[in-house]
């Protein structure tokens, strides 16, 4: 193997690729897990109730009338929460360009599912985001994210 200059020997860079990939695999794991219960927690607090005084109110706070013109308080939640949503949904497009990015070797095409199967699971470069699409045929990679 060559050397790089600034890289160190190719042990150390392999060690260091692989520290990436674990790091890598964790953190897209627990991104995967955390997601949905943020998601549904943010959602749930721009649930607005109408009662029979024809105004609505927020769900979760029924002090703050949901009235995007009238409600300083309503437009807080917005400016606060929006933003929110908007980075957690990030997350799902994160997970569809990964995939994206390698929908070749997700489904490597050949006639029979089981050689098209092992070959995806021989596949090393496969391995830290194997979580999203494992339990799917080949030719669906993509559902867990795009269901």
């Amino acid at each position: 193997r060559a050397f790089r200059i600034g890289r160190g020997t190719p042990e150390q860079e392999d060690a260091r690729v692989e520290a990436s990939e674990q790091a890598m695999w964790a953190c897209l794991l627990l991104s995967y897990l955390v997601l949905p219960t943020v998601s549904m927690t943010q959602f749930r607090g721009l649930n607005c109730v109408d009662f029979e005084s024809g105004h609505a109110y927020l769900r979760v706070d029924t002090s703050v009338w949901c009235d995007p013109e009238g409600s300083e308080d309503f437009q807080r939640v917005l400016w606060i929460d929006v933003p929110c949503i908007a980075v957690a949904q990030m997350f799902p497009i994160l997970f569809a360009v990964l995939l994206w990015q390698r929908r070749h070797r997700l489904n490597p095409g050949f006639r029979s599912e089981t050689a098209s199967r092992r070959k995806r699971e021989r596949d090393d470069r496969l391995a830290t985001f194997s979580f999203l699409f494992n339990d799917y045929k080949c030719s669906r990679w993509g559902f867990d994210v795009f269901e």
